[in-house]
């Protein structure tokens, strides 16, 4: 059985008109007793030996955005001290030497590098924006069950003009073409949960909120494949006038019914 899923997941690589569709039809088949090998990693046993059931029933599971805004602040700073530490010196020489077509060719990198400076600066300008602080309950859902989110806004929350909070699920599909490694991604669900414009006085309780979801039965689950992924998130997305707007996300994961805890009283 397992030799055949591996031949499966290798086979579902190789041709381009099922990839995406691949997970969808046929991730639902594969054996709840094997969670550890197709679920993200946030629903798997954990360190304590707590199962998918045990991790579906713990609440109040407070979380920061997935990817931390000094990713890019990091990568912009040290790609931006590689290239224009390459390009000046380039450039400067060339002129002083008088060498007039390598200088002209030189200012296209020169010029390449303000603008990763340019963008250095409107990265670095997007950490200090406000941080909505997410609370899942649980953050391991089964489907058919209801997401209760709740969430509560750190910082200056009356510079955002308008916030919006969704719920979505990307499907990726990683293949080969000829000796490049392309990934697909698109959504395949997407949902406003919640929307609110003038986030100052006049609007005081969009700082903080709560709403419910309910996880429809019919969708697909949370999946960690070496070659497909559904990616279940919350993303939160913050207008914000002549300033770098928020866009920050939040995983959970969705399981197949019948590997949670016990349904809570009041839920249908």
């Amino acid at each position: 059985m397992e030799a055949k899923r591996d031949k499966a997941w290798r086979l579902s690589g190789l041709f381009g008109g099922g990839r995406k569709r691949w997970a969808t039809r046929h991730a639902k088949r594969l054996d709840p007793d094997e969670a550890d090998h197709w679920l993200p990693e946030l629903a798997r046993e954990d360190a304590e030996g707590g199962d998918v059931a045990e991790r579906s029933r713990r609440v109040s599971e407070t979380v920061s955005p997935t990817k931390s805004r000094w990713g890019g602040v990091v990568f912009l700073t040290l790609f931006g001290l590689v290239w224009n530490g390459f390009s000046w010196p380039f450039f400067v020489f060339a002129w002083q030497d008088g060498e007039v077509i390598l200088g002209l060719f030189m200012s296209i990198f020169v010029l390449a590098g303000l603008g990763v400076l340019a963008a250095w600066v409107y990265t670095a300008m997007g950490v200090f924006n406000p941080v909505v602080r997410l609370t899942f309950d649980p953050r391991v859902v089964e489907r058919g069950r209801t997401l209760d989110l709740s969430w509560d806004i750190a910082g200056r929350a009356g510079r955002i003009a308008k916030l919006t909070i969704s719920v979505e699920a990307v499907e990726r599909a990683t293949y080969r073409r000829g000796t490049d490694t392309i990934t697909d991604e698109h959504t395949i669900y997407d949902h406003v949960l919640f929307e609110a414009e003038a986030m100052d006085r006049r609007n005081p309780l969009a700082r903080d909120g709560r709403v419910e979801h309910e996880v429809s039965a019919s969708v697909m689950h949370s999946l960690d494949a070496p070659n497909n992924k559904v990616v279940w998130r919350v993303r939160v997305r913050g207008d914000i006038p002549r300033w770098p707007d928020m866009n920050d996300t939040y995983d959970f994961a969705v399981v197949p019914a019948g590997m949670g805890g016990p349904r809570r009283r009041g839920m249908f």
